[in-house]
């Protein structure tokens, strides 16, 4: 037997609905300041100048970071995981490089200690 679990809110008028809508909407623009801010502090970060050799694991072979920017000026860093049943399932961490213009490339990062030297996980939870 099926149960259905999710919990649907309450059914309220139209004004109601409005108010409760308009709130939500001072919330929401106040995260996409908060956002914003945080994206242009982002940008604003000093450049460092790279001096190791990475490399990563793709579709064509290894790649190193250079060969990654492509004679393009810029390439955009995105780390994410991979779980079960996805490529192959294999769990590792693995960036998509996207120089501007391009569509993502997922790449493997497994051997790789740019993930250590960039400060790209989470500090852990006490």
């Amino acid at each position: 037997m099926h149960t259905n679990l999710i919990e649907h809110p309450k059914a309220v008028s139209r004004a109601e609905w409005l108010t409760a809508r308009k709130e939500l909407l001072v919330k929401e623009k106040q995260l996409t300041r908060q956002r914003d801010e945080i994206d242009r502090q982002r940008r604003a970060l000093p450049w460092v100048k790279i001096e190791k050799s990475y490399t990563f694991d793709g579709p064509d072979g290894q790649k190193t970071l250079a060969d990654l920017f492509d004679d393009r000026s810029q390439l955009i860093v995105s780390p994410f995981h991979v779980g079960p049943g996805l490529e192959g399932r294999l769990r590792r961490m693995l960036f998509p490089f996207r120089p501007r213009g391009w569509r993502p490339r997922p790449l493997g990062a497994s051997r790789c200690l740019i993930r250590h030297d960039f400060a790209c996980r989470s500090p852990k939870r006490k």
